[in-house]
């Protein structure tokens, strides 16, 4: 899947940190298979992805990007 970085950033902001989450995709190894990005829909309880098919830490360093938070580890 390409990623258009800017626009993902730019809808993380958005949304704002409660409502971004990062999880692992169906049928993935947690340890090194492919993560998605996940934003809250307005209203609702329903996540639908954003970006799909990235490793755990280009994950990690784009939400970090977009809610300027550094993720240590």
């Amino acid at each position: 899947m390409a990623i258009n970085v800017n626009e993902a950033v730019q809808k993380i902001k958005a949304k704002g940190a409660k409502n971004v989450r990062i999880v692992p995709m169906t049928g993935q190894s947690i340890s090194d298979g492919d993560y998605q990005i996940e934003l809250m829909e307005a209203g609702s309880n329903n996540w639908q992805p954003l970006v799909s098919g990235i490793k755990k830490k280009m994950a990690e360093d784009l939400v970090s990007q977009a809610i300027n938070k550094v993720i240590l580890g």
